[in-house]
């Protein structure tokens, strides 16, 4: 993001965040994922 600032190239900042932004939803989704079938798997067990 900073070298696309840097340089003037809008195009390259502004793909760059949108890079970050959906990698980063999707690694909070499979968190949210794994941590939701974490606590499943646990409540079976127990039951």
């Amino acid at each position: 993001m900073v070298h696309g600032y840097y340089q003037h190239d809008w195009a390259l900042m502004f793909g760059m965040i949108a890079a970050l932004v959906t990698s980063g939803s999707v690694t909070l989704l499979a968190f949210i994922y794994r941590r939701r079938s974490t606590a499943t798997a646990r409540a079976r067990a127990q039951a």
